[in-house]
């Protein structure tokens, strides 16, 4: 028996929330979800049921070039399918 019966919510740092506004929200059709009145900018996507994506911005996040060791995330959808979705970029 598993101590967790649920996730809440996802975390993803991003150095341009525009940038992943286009990609979350015009891409992938995400909802957008009020979020608290940080001192930071960032976006609350609703993923069905309890689960939340949480955009944070870090603008002076250095991030290494590609390798399957960096972070990232899947997410399956009804819209394009059972293959993996990554959002990669150049070094």
């Amino acid at each position: 028996m598993s101590l967790f019966n649920s996730m809440s919510h996802v975390s993803a740092t991003v150095t341009d929330v525009a940038k992943a506004r286009e990609f979350y929200t015009g891409l992938l059709g995400f909802t957008e979800i009020s979020r608290p009145n940080f001192d930071f900018p960032g976006i609350w996507y609703s993923l069905g049921g309890e689960l939340q994506l949480h955009i944070i911005l870090n603008d002076q996040l250095v991030r290494p070039p590609w390798s399957a060791r960096r972070s990232r995330h899947a997410i399956p959808t009804s819209r394009y399918g059972p293959r993996m979705l990554t959002r990669r970029r150049s070094a």
